[in-house]
């Protein structure tokens, strides 16, 4: 895996050919995929969560609403390591955790979280190794951290932060070695995971809309690029549309992940497999 992804990011030209695709009845906004394969995506406008896995088992929940089931305007999915589910419920100013089956099993907001947190309003999550749960919280303009009981345990990207502070965060996510990693307009800002400022890495500027980080790959998604960062050497590259065989000129581009050699892409309508040809 990492010899291809090495070359991958030496090679002058990269490109990928889509092998599977999976199509949608509903306008997507956001997914995340896990060690067994399954993939979770989010139709933020229809206010539903849909998972699926490599065997064709295809389930979804939710629908306008407040209810445990329920979503409002619904903005990021993670996946843990457990299999359970986390779905930032945007307007509803919670996150609920979900079971592998989908089943219901708790609550994150300002009453369950006993007061600790004031204005709490996620816009996106993601799990460490260690099972904490680091939270874009968009009333605090910051990041929050829960244990893995979910007990609150600390914040940062605040101006205490200074280089680390957070100003339009979007997205977060943590690899495999606990890095975390928050999409902050056209820049991500890595932190270690005790939210102690590392550095950061500048992006082309433009809309960015998600990333993600897996196999030793950080992916950054915008409407009409793809970036693309070894997470081992440093090295990068970015897609664009005319990199990718098997998508037309003007599909944008939501979200995407590099998992087990192959580039998992989101479309507003289609989820693409696709395999490094060159």
């Amino acid at each position: 895996m990492f010899l291809l992804v090495l070359f991958l990011l030496q090679s002058s030209e990269t490109d990928f050919a889509v092998v599977s695709e999976k199509r949608f009845s509903f306008s997507t906004s956001a997914f995340s995929s896990d060690p067994s394969g399954r993939v979770v995506v989010i139709g933020q406008s229809r206010h539903i969560m849909a998972t699926f896995d490599g065997n064709g088992n295809y389930r979804s929940i939710g629908g306008h609403g407040v209810g445990n089931y329920e979503f409002d305007t619904p903005t990021d999915v993670s996946s843990s390591f457990l299999l359970d589910v986390y779905v930032t419920d945007f307007n509803n100013r919670r996150i609920q955790r979900f079971d592998k089956n989908l089943n219901y099993i708790q609550t994150y907001d300002e009453t369950t979280l006993s007061g600790e947190i004031k204005g709490f309003q996620p816009r996106a999550c993601a799990l460490s190794s260690q099972g904490d749960l680091f939270i874009i919280d968009m009333d605090g303009n910051r990041i929050l951290k829960l244990d893995t009981r979910g007990r609150f345990a600390g914040e940062f990207g605040t101006y205490k932060d200074g280089a680390g502070m957070v100003t339009e965060p979007k997205d977060i996510a943590v690899s495999s070695s606990d890095e975390i990693f928050v999409l902050d307009k056209s820049k991500i800002i890595v932190y270690d995971r005790f939210g102690n400022y590392l550095r950061t890495i500048s992006l082309p500027a433009t809309e960015w809309k998600n990333i993600h980080a897996s196999d030793q790959m950080l992916v950054a998604t915008a409407p009409d690029q793809i970036f693309l960062r070894s997470l081992a050497d440093e090295k990068q590259t970015t897609l664009t549309r005319s990199n990718i065989t098997g998508i037309s000129s003007n599909e944008q581009f939501v979200d995407a992940v590099f998992m087990k050699d192959k580039l998992i892409l989101l479309t507003v309508t289609t989820l693409y497999y696709c395999s490094f040809s060159k």
